[in-house]
């Protein structure tokens, strides 16, 4: 199994501007969000694709600018392409 996990701030956004963020990028990304825990700042989500199945957490903690975590993990795929889909994700999120 693979896992990798990135931490990133996104400055001038707060932690639930970042949560909202992540539920828009994960969803137009394919991901079916399978757990939502605004009040925790926390999305667990799912992706199948045709190389195997993508498992995503992320979670976002207040500051200045907002601290996330993404955290990716797949059986089938290595950590080169889950490295390379995590740091997508993130510069989605910061924009």
């Amino acid at each position: 199994m693979a896992r990798v996990q990135e931490t990133t701030t996104l400055p001038g956004k707060s932690a639930d501007a970042a949560y909202g963020a992540a539920e828009s990028v994960l969803s137009a990304a394919g991901y079916q969000l399978t757990k939502r825990r605004p009040i925790a700042w926390l999305l667990l989500a799912h992706r199948q694709q045709a190389g195997g199945s993508i498992e995503v957490s992320f979670t976002a903690r207040p500051g200045p600018a907002a601290a996330v975590t993404l955290s990716l993990s797949s059986e089938e795929l290595d950590e080169g392409g889950l490295k390379s889909e995590a740091l997508h994700l993130l510069e989605e999120l910061a924009k």
